[in-house]
């Protein structure tokens, strides 16, 4: 086998299918944690949510996501003004782009996968796309720095549609995006990001308030999403969109590959991470 890849959000997903367009032998594992980060995710890309990054590592990730998924042009109203450059994936073509196996995976090292029954698989390459989950199959030389979690909470209601989509700020770097996900389908999101075990029932009610204020007449908790972004120190990126690394073992000749840390940019991160992965491992 040339490739395993550990993950099946936005990152694992987005890899394995450059992967495999690409002719590598390669396979999906998941073991669909109840708060995996990619649920709540729009894949909306904002220009101004990624003013760090370089045109050449945008361009690298587009091209990834529209080969795959499909990359549209939203227009959302911003205050008084009208913006058309917000990029969109439909995130439900990546989340269910490759059937993912079902297994716990228990360690992961270069060339190697152990799961939690004991069984053992040997790949070239293994690559853990794995969120916040990531450090927790790894051994201490291979962690991802700093690793840690913050939680968020989206909301979507069938039979209705926004007049026009929008972005708004309530609270110095939190914004209320909504917007018209699908026909009589619609998305929104407060921008909450708590550390892990801050999300409070309170909070919650509070986040799920202003969804509501949004869609009024519906009923938003029976289409709730939380899920725990892996968020990074910047010193550990660099310039990067997210934590990528490259392990090399010269004994067994497999290699590892972490990649996480996406945080709400996830979608384009996980776009630059694939292109990157699969220019090492063809």
């Amino acid at each position: 086998m040339d490739a395993i890849v550990i993950g099946g959000g936005l990152f694992g997903q987005t890899i394995i299918s450059e992967l495999l367009s690409n002719g590598v032998k390669a396979v999906l594992i998941d073991n669909d944690e109840p708060q995996a980060g990619s649920k709540p995710s729009a894949s909306l890309m904002k220009p101004s949510w990624m003013k760090q990054l370089t045109t050449e590592q945008l361009d690298q990730s587009y091209g990834v996501l529209d080969r795959h998924f499909g990359v549209k042009d939203l227009s959302f109203k911003v205050g008084p003004l009208k913006i058309d450059t917000v990029r969109w994936c439909d995130p439900e073509k990546i989340r269910l782009a490759v059937p993912p196996i079902r297994r716990k995976v228990a360690w992961a090292s270069p060339g190697q996968v152990e799961f939690e029954d004991g069984d053992c698989w040997g790949a070239s390459h293994v690559i853990v796309a794995a969120g916040y989950w990531s450090n927790t199959m790894l051994e201490a030389q291979y962690q991802a720095p700093g690793l840690d979690g913050r939680v968020g909470a989206s909301y979507t209601t069938e039979g209705c549609q926004l007049p026009q989509n929008f972005i708004s700020v309530w609270a110095p770097y939190k914004q209320l995006v909504g917007f018209n996900i699908g026909p009589n389908k619609v998305w929104v999101g407060d921008g909450t990001a708590l550390k892990v075990g801050n999300l409070t029932p309170e909070r919650l009610a509070q986040s799920t308030s202003r969804a509501s204020a949004v869609v009024s007449g519906t009923e938003l908790l029976s289409e709730m999403h939380i899920g725990i972004r892996p968020y990074m120190p910047k010193a550990a990126l660099g310039k990067a969109p997210c934590y990528l690394n490259f392990h090399h073992d010269e004994i067994t000749t497999g290699s590892l590959i972490v990649a996480t840390g996406g945080a709400k940019n996830g979608t384009i991160a996980a776009g630059w991470a694939a292109y990157q992965i699969a220019r090492f491992v063809e």
